[in-house]
């Protein structure tokens, strides 16, 4: 678990500037001892691979505890978590030693503490995009995922548009930029709650 036996998952894997980064989940044992999710990288250069830790363990939320999503936004690095109390967003400029410093985005779920895990971050025409996955993905009738769009990385603007995430399709489980398009991968409730929704490919540009 890269030292940490309460390293449960690698949860996303991101390349930048010659090096691997990968997001950890920490949910071993009780809640109370949960030391928070972090982010390793490696230049991939001999055997075994030799792992560095570039964030403080939750961000300096033990809460934190996974990281879902990695991408970078105008010389910052930017990270989505999970937490019960609303998912966040992080991010540092990439300097100076190891663990770099960060500093919080995104608190709270953009105001909605069920919005609880951040999913998917990614980048098209000059914005960064976070994509959720709700309470809504493990019990219909609370909330569903959202999308939410920042041109400067510190003020979001929500624009899930009527009819995107309705219904059995109940959050954003995945997305990437390419060929100038947004992918975004959306969860039918089958998957996790017994339900019959299918999951579903949309594109947005």
């Amino acid at each position: 678990g890269y030292g940490r036996e309460d390293n449960s998952d690698s949860t996303c894997l991101y390349a930048y500037d010659g090096y691997l980064y990968v997001g950890t989940e920490s949910v071993r044992g009780d809640m109370s001892g949960w030391a928070g999710t972090a982010i390793y990288r490696t230049d991939g250069k001999g055997s075994p691979l030799s792992w560095q830790k570039v964030c403080p363990d939750g961000y300096g939320d033990k809460y934190n505890n996974n990281t879902g999503a990695i991408t970078v936004f105008k010389d910052h690095m930017y990270a989505g978590t999970w937490n019960y109390s609303g998912l966040q967003v992080w991010r540092t400029d990439m300097k100076g030693e190891l663990p770099w410093e960060w500093e919080r985005v995104v608190n709270g779920g953009f105001g909605i503490d069920k919005n609880n895990i951040g999913q998917g971050l990614a980048i098209l025409d000059g914005s960064i995009y976070c994509g959720s996955f709700g309470e809504g993905g493990l019990a219909p009738g609370f909330e569903t995922g959202k999308l939410i769009k920042s041109s400067d990385g510190t003020t979001w603007t929500e624009i899930t548009h009527e009819g995107f995430i309705k219904g059995k399709i109940i959050s954003i489980l995945s997305m990437i930029s390419a060929n100038e398009k947004l992918y975004i991968g959306l969860l039918g409730a089958n998957l996790l709650t017994g339900g019959d929704g299918l999951s579903q490919l949309w594109i947005y540009e």
